[in-house]
């Protein structure tokens, strides 16, 4: 009897090690409050989040991605890595030889791949994105969680605070009235612009200019108004600068005629990215100097 049950004992035991030795995943709540059961030590990772793509190699993790939307692009790095197509498009056969153990993803990824890779058994954490810049705190926090990067992201939100606080502190004075042209002089004549609910609007606070459609419930403005308001200064996406100062409707505005339309680079404006930031600092540089002279 006694031999019965030292063996039931060592039995148990070895039921228990089993299952310890197997319990190699964890719990994670995602951004869309999903609770997702990753792998402890998730290595092969398909990035189709931009922004997330760059945080990751923030986070010194850029190796452990395999795969890529073509819309991650950077840094250079990331332009090796293989690219399973656009979100809407993804190429199953070859997600299938990358054998990814989780992957990262914005909100936007449409429901059908949601479903797919839940089907595939494939871990997906889903980070929101944000209309201000201080959004990309919790998603940060996150990313660290899900590969016990947790202090090195933590380091890297005290920094970007420090950055970001640090030009409240010292605000450009006076401030310039400002507009941003996101898409300008289409049919209708109306422009699209960015209001204080909008990302775009919220690096404009931060760099310290004054808004001109901060208020505005709407994004969209009638041409002639936006002529009317002559604001001082005039932000374009860089590719565009030279389109928006030839168009005739806004030759007369002061600030195509004084060379103060700011040409920013599109890729710093990508939703969430580290180098919303360089946008900021780049705005506020421009100014300044143009202040100088």
């Amino acid at each position: 009897m006694k031999r019965i049950r030292t063996i039931l004992a060592l039995f148990t035991i070895a039921i228990v090690l089993v299952s310890c030795g197997n319990d190699n995943s964890r719990k994670i709540v995602d951004q869309m409050n999903r609770e997702v059961l990753i792998k402890e030590n998730p290595e092969k990772v398909l990035c189709l989040s931009p922004a997330m793509g760059e945080w990751m190699f923030k986070l010194g993790l850029g190796d452990k991605i395999v795969g890529r939307n073509s819309l991650c692009t950077y840094p250079d790095q990331m332009m090796k890595k293989t690219d399973v197509g656009m979100v809407y498009l993804l190429d199953t056969s070859i997600i299938k030889t990358l054998q990814p153990d989780i992957v990262i993803s914005n909100s936007q990824l449409p429901r059908k791949w949601v479903q797919w890779f839940e089907e595939k058994d494939i871990d997906l954490i889903l980070f929101k994105g944000g209309n201000k810049v201080s959004d990309i705190y919790p998603a940060l926090t996150l990313l660290g969680q899900v590969f016990h990067k947790e202090a090195e992201a933590n380091n890297i939100i005290a920094q970007y605070k420090k950055e970001i606080a640090e030009i409240e502190n010292n605000p450009l004075s006076p401030k310039p009235r400002t507009y941003f042209a996101m898409k300008f002089a289409g049919y209708g004549g109306e422009d699209m612009t960015a209001t204080k609910d909008h990302l775009f609007g919220d690096i404009m606070r931060i760099a310290g200019v004054n808004n001109i459609a901060e208020n505005y419930r709407s994004m969209s403005l009638v041409r002639a108004d936006v002529v009317k308001s002559n604001p001082e200064y005039i932000l374009v996406y860089a590719s565009e600068k030279e389109a928006f100062c030839s168009k005739g409707v806004y030759q007369d505005m002061d600030a195509v005629k004084n060379n103060k339309v700011i040409g920013i680079d599109k890729a710093f404006l990508q939703e969430l990215s580290p180098r919303n930031l360089d946008a900021i600092k780049y705005i506020r540089q421009t100014i300044q100097d143009n202040e100088k002279d």
